[in-house]
């Protein structure tokens, strides 16, 4: 047998892979049961995107909203590869990685999380002066790179234009404001265009009317039923251009549309939804090759379909790691049961928060308070 088909590879560093590092740290499996364990993700450290709009917003540090893998790692005895995967062969059971080299397993397990779906006429522009909100690491380093350069940016007007109305949109563009407003004052323009005929469509509308409020008193403005197809430099302008032919004009650009699967997943055999994302049954097991596990964004539930949000990443982590270490021992497998209505909390950057699940919603400094609280008590557990 060889050594690979002894091994767990856990591939990317997302929310689910952290929680099921912490698991092997409290329950670590049985002496030879497997002969490794390894981790392989982009970065050594992973941001936790709950925090990540108020990272932007000036409210807390990097070290406030990073998991540090290679800590979590040394802790848990799994072995840290920084790399990235660019396919599967399946049949061999190998990662293929962006450095040339492979990894062999006999157990996966994938949590790579998403990136934004960007129309073909906007691609060329991106990482340029188009940011997409995921992977989040490119995000901050662009964002990082704006702030660096606001102290030559002079008494020019600052447009910021934010596509994608869903909460992970309109929490970017309140941040941006906040973060924005005290360093260029009146010269800074804040657009958020949605595609929609409402923001945050997928929540209760009183939400999406409560945010619209939020956004008009800070001076940000909102474009309903817009979707923008194309994007051009024009010197050192952007120009963003929707299918009615609407055109807008932009300095930066951060895109938080409707989230797309890795490309390179569809060529790898696996069984996926119709938009590429790996299909799994109630125990997050590949419908099509049952010594593959699959987690978060990149997974479709097919029994039991949910959005794609952050909170489902959260709630699978430990039901994957206990999947997974049955698997490996030859036990049952237990199903994991989604919840149909979940709790969303929205920053609104203000002090406040919006707290909702199903029809209900509130506001206010409480919701902003039991968010903080939350989210640094999820952080709390890997430090």
């Amino acid at each position: 047998m060889p050594q690979s088909a002894r091994s767990l590879v856990l591939l990317g560093g997302g929310h689910s892979h952290a929680i099921a590092l912490r698991r092997l740290i409290q329950k670590p499996l049985p002496s030879g049961a497997i002969d490794s364990v390894t981790l392989i993700s982009e970065a050594p450290q992973a941001p936790y995107s709950g925090m990540v709009p108020g990272h932007v917003a000036g409210v807390y540090s990097r070290e406030d909203c990073f998991i540090d893998l290679q800590a979590l790692c040394d802790r848990a005895g799994v072995a840290l590869r920084v790399d990235r995967a660019v396919g599967l062969n399946l049949g061999d059971r190998q990662v293929q990685l962006a450095s040339g080299e492979t990894v062999g397993f006999g157990w996966l397990s994938v949590n790579l999380g998403s990136t934004p779906l960007v129309p073909p006429g906007v691609q060329p522009l991106l990482g340029r002066s188009i940011i997409a909100a995921k992977p989040i690491q490119a995000l901050l380093a662009n964002w990082d790179a704006l702030l660096s350069a606001l102290p030559q940016w002079g008494s020019r007007p600052l447009r910021l234009v934010v596509v994608g109305g869903g909460a992970g949109g309109v929490e970017l563009a309140l941040a941006t404001q906040r973060r924005l407003q005290p360093l260029v004052g009146d010269r800074l323009s804040i657009t958020v265009i949605q595609r929609e005929a409402t923001i945050l469509p997928h929540l209760a509308p009183a939400v999406g009317d409560r945010v619209a409020q939020v956004l008009q008193a800070q001076g940000i403005e909102l474009v309903l039923s817009e979707t923008i197809t194309h994007a051009t430099l024009v010197g050192t302008d952007t120009q963003l251009r929707a299918a009615s032919g609407q055109l807008f004009w932009a300095d930066r650009v951060l895109w938080a549309t409707q989230v797309a699967a890795a490309p390179w997943l569809a060529a790898t055999g696996l069984a996926t939804d119709p938009q590429g994302f790996i299909a799994v049954n109630r125990y997050l097991q590949s419908c099509s090759h049952p010594q593959v596990f699959a987690a978060g964004d990149v997974a479709t539930m097919l029994e039991q379909p949910r959005p794609k949000a952050g909170v489902f990443a959260v709630r699978q982590g430990r039901p994957l790691a206990d999947n997974l270490r049955a698997a490996i021992l030859g036990q049952p497998l237990k199903p994991f049961k989604a919840q149909k209505q979940f709790l969303s909390l929205i920053n609104l950057a203000n002090g406040q928060a919006i707290a909702t699940r199903g029809r209900w919603a509130f506001t206010g400094a409480w919701a902003w308070v039991w968010k903080d609280y939350l989210d640094r008590q999820f952080m709390r557990q890997f430090q």
